[in-house]
């Protein structure tokens, strides 16, 4: 499923995910989907939309708790004023979009994200 990068994609994101159990999901960074003032998928170049899809992942079927908000703080995705930035960067690389730390950390888990991928994608963007 891909839909905007914005607070309307993510709503119908959930309720489409709370209806159609398996369903694969796509992130296109909002830099990637804007023109001018409009965000959307309709303005992401082909690229763009393809390495998304390339990179989707479905939701785990069990709970799965690899992450916590103390793993946020020791690579400085939460806490400080780059934060966010850096949470941008690192679910853009991952695949799982972008949004606020503790979302973030509830992706990092349902999508299983392992933490060796985790690690090392956090050494090469950030050291």
């Amino acid at each position: 499923m891909l839909t905007d990068p914005d607070f309307m994609g993510e709503k119908i994101r959930k309720i489409i995910a709370d209806k159609v159990k398996g369903v694969k999901h796509a992130f296109i960074p909002a830099e990637d989907a804007t023109y001018e003032s409009d965000i959307g998928v309709e303005n992401a170049a082909p690229e763009a939309i393809l390495k998304a899809l390339s990179m989707a992942k479905a939701e785990n079927a069990e709970k799965r708790i690899e992450f916590t908000t103390l793993d946020m703080t020791e690579f400085g995705l939460v806490g400080s004023p780059e934060s966010a930035s850096k949470r941008r960067k690192l679910g853009a690389e991952l695949g799982i979009g972008y949004t606020n730390a503790k979302q973030f950390v509830n992706r990092l888990n349902i999508y299983g994200i392992s933490r060796e991928e985790f690690e090392s994608v956090c050494n090469r963007l950030f050291e």
